[in-house]
């Protein structure tokens, strides 16, 4: 497995879940120490995100996550996925 996937999946997951929020800056320092991660496979990870339309890479500001577009049925799927068996029924 490449170094970078897994963060790239940690981090996409966190954008599509809404933990990080449209417009965020993303500090790779911060998601390195939260990662458990070095930057270089972090900085491979933003590189895939960007290439993948989650984040931007703005000047004089830095990464930043993008608004994402999905249906609400897209978007309930994602988070029924996310929810423990026990919570979907609940909500």
């Amino acid at each position: 497995m490449r170094s970078g996937v897994q963060p790239t999946k940690r981090i996409r997951d966190r954008i599509v879940l809404g933990v990080l929020q449209p417009g965020e800056k993303l500090s790779v320092y911060s998601l390195a120490d939260e990662l458990g991660v070095s930057r270089v496979p972090l900085r491979e990870a933003v590189r895939q995100l960007e290439a993948e339309s989650h984040v931007d890479n703005v000047p004089r500001r830095g990464t930043v996550v993008r608004l994402l577009r999905c249906t609400v049925a897209e978007a309930q799927r994602r988070r029924a996925r996310q929810l423990p068996e026990r919570d979907v029924g609940t909500r």
